[in-house]
């Protein structure tokens, strides 16, 4: 059984002008500043268009229940007067309670 993604973020950056083009939404075809490649399909898929090798993929894909935990953590801790910094640990927190790995701290 596949796990099911939610793209967060559909961008790459560009080897040759190093601009870096995002898509944000459905059909929003962008090309780098040099042309050499372009990314379409914000957050409903992935597209590349150009040369495949021009690039370093910037995209952000989770697991949709881990999102979906993510999120619901942050509206809990909204609602119950957390500043900021307390919605980011309530959204790591959702994120690392349905198996999405971070870093050990040093």
């Amino acid at each position: 059984m596949s796990v099911k993604m939610r793209i967060l973020q559909n961008q790459v950056q560009c080897h040759r002008c190093g601009s870096k083009p995002y898509s944000a939404s459905v059909h929003d075809f962008r090309s780098c500043d040099c042309g050499a490649i372009c990314v379409d399909g914000g957050l409903d898929y992935i597209r590349r268009v150009g040369d495949i090798h021009a690039y370093t993929d910037l995209s952000i894909s989770l697991p949709h229940e881990a999102v979906e935990a993510a999120l619901a953590q942050m509206k809990m801790a909204q609602e119950s007067g957390r500043n900021t910094f307390g919605l980011l640990c309530a959204a790591m927190r959702g994120l690392r309670d349905n198996g999405v790995v971070f870093n050990e701290p040093s």
